[in-house]
């Protein structure tokens, strides 16, 4: 999900020399008044100092050019902006200049780069910037840690995106009117729906959408309110993913926003078996598909629209709809979410159209995407049960070929046996159709259960995000105080990198178990998401939550596992809150304060426990 950035930002004045020194900073002092998101008047200011340009030092002169540059980017004169990156090449050639200018321009090098050609060399550019440690003004410093937290995936052994993310929050926190505050706040949240946080997703997406609403950026405004309506999508609460995508179109007559919108309608749609408003969405959809879509956007739209036609009008129509878009039912998008929808299509084709072994290879495709993207968390047990069903809709085919053939024979020796056969072979095709429909029902059923979802943890046998869930809601109604602690694994990705998969699974067990045998049976633990849990402690006060939870810190990293032989040590990091037996705090209110303590933990060293305040 793309975010585009108001690339102008506030920053510290260089040393200036005796020289012309007052003229430089009246420009600053104006520019630092002028604040992020106003590129025409940074412009304007530019142009009213640039005839005294020349008289400034090559470290000014660098400030003032990027500054410029900058606002030329925001204001999406991009041929401007790389006439002035060349001005400052061609100084930096012939001067030295300080590392407060040099990063200045090297953030600008950075965003032309990944925006217009290469966001490896992008990427580069930030991380030099990173790696002077400039002294410069807050706005400066966020703006830095929010480009770098975007190249990761580049540089797996700097900071983690979500620790960048949280730094550059603290340093915006006293300027409530910038616009990079929420920039930041959504690139939180995508971080957070990536690994599947989803109330922590809503919790920053909505947070962006209050700053941008305030600096009425009408744009920023609909992408949050359609972010929200794909979180609360995930979360299957679908009457408020509704309420956010109809604010989104009110606000917008942007072809490409309302092709999204209705996308996520169909979809929203698809997941409550509704077809006929899923077809009605998929086809407003596809009216305002363009270039600009994606070809993957598309055809995910299009597959949607076949799945409602197939449920709704049968074989004949979904097969009109293919072949007037001229598309290829093989392929699929690029998601995992488009994989799943094209293969569970293809399934309700092929068993429309009575090919059933086709429809069981399509169903074992189908098995082995990643169904959590959908939510499609349907059990094992169900996808073998509809298997068995299509090999005996097989058999009885074969059976049913094998009769017609005897019956052929068996004409020339009875009318009569040849009318009890006609009524054998009606009988069988009537058995046929009633499994056939009975098929269909159990996929239907199949997605029912999306929106029911298993109370233990498959992997750890522990409660799921579900269950421990509930259990908090039980036990806060009891009106009974006690702690609620949230953490994770530290460094978890370098063990599935380093070691692989598998150990991280038998990292995720080993913790679990580890941390069993320092609670007691009538707490609670339950995994969240990933490598996140949450347990439940009836302790009487803070400061016994506290110790228990730096007892279990120091057992999880004093008993290591044991992978293939090799010791791995296994860390942890804390976030915990007592709660009083009056208190009224929701769980989503509890979230992010418990979340911000875990996140604290990691910023100061990971493997410590942090209070939330």
């Amino acid at each position: 999900m793309r975010l585009f950035l108001m690339v102008v930002w506030v920053m510290s004045s260089a040393l200036a020399g005796p020289a012309f020194a007052t003229s430089f900073q009246t420009f600053d002092q104006a520019y630092h008044q002028i604040g992020l998101g106003y590129d025409d008047d940074v412009l304007a200011l530019a142009e009213q100092y640039q005839s005294q340009f020349d008289d400034w030092s090559a470290t000014q002169q660098v400030q003032y050019l990027a500054r410029q540059g900058h606002a030329y980017q925001g204001s999406r004169n991009t041929e401007q902006a790389l006439v002035i990156q060349r001005q400052i090449v061609d100084l930096l050639t012939e001067h030295q200049v300080s590392d407060s200018a040099m990063m200045e321009y090297l953030l600008l090098d950075g965003h032309l780069h990944f925006d217009l050609t290469s966001p490896e060399q992008g990427c580069e550019s930030y991380h030099q910037a990173y790696g002077l440690n400039a002294e410069a003004a807050n706005s400066l410093k966020a703006m830095l840690l929010y480009s770098y937290s975007r190249c990761y995936s580049q540089y797996p052994d700097g900071p983690e995106p979500l620790a960048l993310l949280l730094q550059a929050t603290q340093m915006m926190k006293q300027d409530n009117s910038s616009s990079l505050m929420g920039y930041i706040q959504a690139e939180i949240a995508a971080y957070h729906y990536q690994q599947h946080h989803y109330l922590a997703a809503v919790d920053y997406f909505g947070k962006a959408l209050e700053r941008f609403q305030a600096l009425e950026f009408a744009g920023e405004t609909v992408g949050m309110l359609a972010n929200l309506a794909v979180a609360h999508i995930a979360l299957s609460d679908f009457e408020q993913a509704s309420e956010y995508l109809s604010a989104a179109e009110q606000l917008t007559d942007q072809p490409i926003w309302l092709f999204h919108l209705n996308r996520y309608y169909a979809e929203m749609y698809m997941r409550q078996n509704m077809p006929k408003q899923a077809a009605k969405h998929a086809l407003i959809a596809h009216e305002y598909s363009n270039e600009q879509a994606g070809s993957h956007h598309w055809q995910s739209n299009l597959h949607i629209l076949i799945w409602a036609t197939v449920v709704d009008s049968g074989l004949a129509a979904a097969e009109t709809i293919i072949a007037e878009n001229q598309l290829d039912m093989s392929q699929s998008g690029s998601s995992a979410k488009s994989k799943a929808i094209a293969s569970y299509v293809r399934i309700l084709l092929a068993i429309a159209g009575g090919e059933q072994q086709s429809a069981i290879g399509q169903l074992n495709e189908l098995m082995t995407l990643n169904w959590q993207q959908m939510s499609m968390r349907a059990k094992k047990e169900d996808l073998l049960r509809l298997t068995t069903f299509e090999l005996e809709i097989s058999d009885l085919e074969v059976q049913l070929a094998n009769r017609m053939a005897s019956l052929e024979a068996a004409k020339r020796q009875s009318i009569e046996l040849e009318r009890q056969n006609f009524r054998l072979v009606t009988l069988l095709a009537l058995v046929t159709t009633v499994i056939l429909v009975i098929v269909l029902l159990l996929v239907w059923r199949s997605r029912k259960r999306i929106q029911g979802i298993a109370e233990t943890d498959h992997l750890t046998g522990i409660d799921n995000r579900r269950a421990i869930l509930s259990c908090y809601q039980q036990w806060h109604q009891s009106h009974t105080g006690f702690g609620v602690v949230l953490f994770d694994l530290d460094h978890f990705k370098q063990i599935n990198d380093r070691l692989g998969h598998a150990a991280g699974d038998a990292a995720l067990i080993h913790t679990v178990q580890v941390v069993l045998r320092e609670i007691r049976q009538s707490d609670r633990i339950g995994r969240i998401g990933g490598e996140e849990f949450m347990m439940l402690l009836r302790e009487s006060n803070v400061e016994q939550l506290g110790r228990v939870v730096e007892r279990i810190r120091s057992a999880v990293e004093c008993q290591p596992l044991d992978w293939q032989g090799e010791p791995v040590t296994i860390t942890a990091s804390f976030g915990y809150k007592q709660l009083a037996a009056d208190n009224s705090e929701t769980f989503g209110q509890l979230y992010p304060q418990l979340d911000e303590a875990l996140y604290e933990a990691k910023n100061r060293g990971r493997n410590r426990a942090e209070q939330a305040v």
